[in-house]
């Protein structure tokens, strides 16, 4: 019960993920418009490898890391 209850979520998450943003346009905004909007409740989604990742980013409690390499094919 405990891996799937992880599992799925995730899996629902990504899928979602993809499928809603497909049409979605890339929007960019000033650094302090992002730190507005996390303070706000938004969620920070960094696509950097795991590696990149543990190297540093940005202090914030919503942040999530989903590599962009591990969803695309190659």
């Amino acid at each position: 019960m405990g891996v799937s209850f992880v599992v799925f979520p995730c899996c629902f998450f990504l899928f979602s993920l993809i499928y809603f943003s497909s049409g979605s346009e890339v929007v960019t905004i000033h650094v302090n418009e992002a730190k507005n909007l996390l303070q706000s409740g938004y969620r920070y989604i960094d696509v950097r490898t795991v590696e990149e990742f543990e190297k540093g980013h940005v202090e914030a409690e919503n942040i999530l890391n989903i590599p962009y390499l591990f969803i695309t094919p190659e």
